[in-house]
């Protein structure tokens, strides 16, 4: 995992994954907001990015990883490790 930012510029790599990490935390707030639970927002979105790599198995010069489902899931403790405050659950 994260085998391609480590091989990367630190600064192309660093802005990837702040892209990254703002485009798979986005949607697992999101859900946590319609009233479903953290554990199960995460797992929506880390099946929906491993069902996606699982198809980069087929299409010619992509290469699949598993850095995007295990970036949700660790994004998924960092909410978790959030503390709670009655103004950003607004």
């Amino acid at each position: 995992p994260f085998g391609a930012f480590l091989a990367m510029q630190w600064q192309s790599g660093l802005r990837v994954l702040l892209e990254k990490v703002f485009y798979y935390a986005a949607p697992i707030w999101l859900l946590r907001q319609t009233g479903l639970r953290l554990r199960t927002s995460v797992l929506i979105v880390a099946a929906l990015l491993a069902i996606v790599e699982g198809a980069q198995i087929y299409l010619p010069g992509r290469t699949p990883e598993i850095t995007d489902p295990l970036l949700a899931v660790l994004i998924g403790f960092g909410f978790r490790a959030w503390p709670r405050s009655s103004k950003l659950n607004t």
